[in-house]
């Protein structure tokens, strides 16, 4: 069974990350893209920018069913690992000013 979900803004914003991405990665190091969705992205960026370690992440069972899907179907399980189920909590806000607080 393909697991491989499509995404179709996938394809349409694909190239202008990437040509942002190409501006502002560093020659060396590792990556940690969050909330990755299908893995499209995740796959294709890992291709591109071989010097790099792509660390795909999603809370989605689905989601990461299908980025660990996408690794095998383009042949990245070397060089690629499985997708991480990492969900952000981010803090609660607007906090209080001071004075409003009280």
């Amino acid at each position: 069974m393909n697991q491989r979900l499509f995404f179709p803004a996938t394809e349409r914003n694909r190239g202008p990350i990437e040509n942002l991405l190409n501006q502002l990665l560093p020659p060396s190091g590792a990556v940690l893209e969050l909330a990755s969705g299908s893995g499209e992205h995740a796959v294709c960026f890992q291709q591109r920018f071989l010097h790099l370690r792509w660390q795909a992440s999603d809370p989605d069972p689905d989601h990461r069913a299908s980025i660990n899907a996408w690794i095998q179907h383009q042949s990245l399980s070397q060089v690629m690992p499985k997708a991480l189920n990492l969900e952000l909590n981010p803090a609660p806000g607007p906090f209080p000013r001071p004075s409003e607080g009280q």
